[in-house]
């Protein structure tokens, strides 16, 4: 293990230097190192145990029900969305429209036998819920093998 000796301030220094950096790069119109991973949006999920069933809600507000797909894939439970909206808006000495786009994706691995023919899903003001059953006990399949 090799021993680095510590420097009281090296730290602060470091982070003024990144500070730095990134008051530049806001003057100068360009995005500061990093900005494009912050920028990426996944909505906020809660995974509980209610009545028997795994719960998944996660929050999508403006997602519409054809805007959202869930689907099991090898024991993986997927979440995505994507939405596109434009607003347009005319008067008498104005123009004026707005374009967002917005794209997500969730993934949660399945306890080991969790039925998936009976999961449920509802979209309800903004509010994604997605009900599991409890996985069903597997039990391993041992077989003893005689010695010939």
């Amino acid at each position: 293990m090799k021993l680095i000796r510590w420097r009281p301030g090296a730290e602060d220094m470091f982070r003024g230097i990144l500070d730095w950096e990134n008051e530049g790069s806001r003057l100068f119109g360009v995005a500061p190192r990093g900005a494009e991973e912050r920028s990426v949006w996944a909505p906020n999920v809660d995974v509980y145990e209610e009545n028997g069933e795994l719960v998944v809600r996660a929050d999508v507000p403006g997602f519409k029900k054809d805007q959202v797909e869930i689907h099991v894939d090898d024991g993986i439970l997927s979440v995505s969305g994507e939405k596109k909206d434009e607003k347009e808006e005319k008067g008498k000495n104005f123009y004026r429209t707005e374009r967002s786009y917005g794209r997500f994706e969730r993934r949660f691995e399945l306890p080991a036998g969790t039925p998936e023919d009976k999961i449920k899903a509802s979209l309800e003001e903004g509010v994604l819920t997605v009900r599991l059953p409890k996985a069903i006990e597997v039990k391993p399949d041992r077989k003893r093998i005689t010695l010939t």
